[in-house]
């Protein structure tokens, strides 16, 4: 099942609710019209902003159980010819304003039941060589800490992470292309690879790529997340 557009709105009823049976900052709150409309049912589903970045999207989805609306909500809702009572969602100030972008009275926001993506980052190294063709140490000419900076003798560049792998390629270009990040490797030669040895010692260089825990997944027992990732090491390996 992709993921669908939910007008979410933050509800007062839920926020002034406090059985100690039900928590209502884990719940999303749906008329049985907007579940048969959307296709979820009791599901748990994963709730994200449009309009937030990469890095924010990590600490602002949230996982959330689906709740039958208050009939109160829903009437104030329907007298407002702008919302489409089809795609709509309530849950909690508390939660609205973690995942959205706090200054608008609504909110189109993700919603999905499934893993539906998840962030890649990486942070892969390369040497240096000077002109006669020598392996200059990185950790001799920079620092550790930096958007290129050292990991032993190899550099290693730290992008942004991204949700597409387009996107992660290009936040690695932007920084290969701005002199600000560069400028004290630009007069060596920038090797990729995986091994390099010559007279003095070997040199394994690493092609880390960083896969994200979806909250989806984060939320599984232990046992569960463990077969995830084997499975998920299986296929990358294909």
């Amino acid at each position: 099942m992709s993921k669908k557009k939910l007008i979410l709105l933050p509800s007062s009823l839920m926020d002034k609710n406090r059985k100690k049976s039900r928590n209502e900052d884990t719940l999303v709150r749906m008329s049985k019209k907007a579940r048969q409309f959307m296709g979820f049912n009791e599901d748990q589903v994963e709730i994200w902003s449009v309009d937030k970045t990469t890095e924010e999207r990590k600490n602002s989805a949230v996982l959330l159980n689906i709740f039958h609306a208050y009939s109160e909500d829903l009437k104030e809702a329907k007298n407002s010819k702008s919302v489409d009572t089809n795609r709509i969602g309530f849950v909690t100030t508390k939660t609205w304003n973690r995942v959205v972008n706090v200054g608008t009275s609504e909110q189109s926001v993700w919603i999905s039941k499934d893993v539906h993506d998840t962030v890649i980052g990486a942070d892969p190294e390369f040497l240096l060589f000077d002109v006669d063709g020598n392996v200059v140490m990185a950790n001799n000419i920079m620092n550790k800490q930096g958007i290129i900076g050292c990991d032993g003798a190899m550099a290693e560049i730290r992008p942004k992470p991204s949700i597409t792998t387009e996107g992660l390629v290009k936040n690695i270009k932007s920084i290969f292309s701005d002199s600000k990040f560069t400028d004290r490797i630009t007069k060596y030669n920038w090797v990729a690879g995986c091994y390099y040895k010559d007279n003095s010692r070997d040199y394994p260089i690493g092609g880390h790529i960083h896969i994200g825990n979806p909250l989806k997944v984060a939320k599984m027992t232990l046992n569960k997340r463990k077969i995830f990732f084997n499975v998920l090491n299986k296929l990358l390996e294909k």
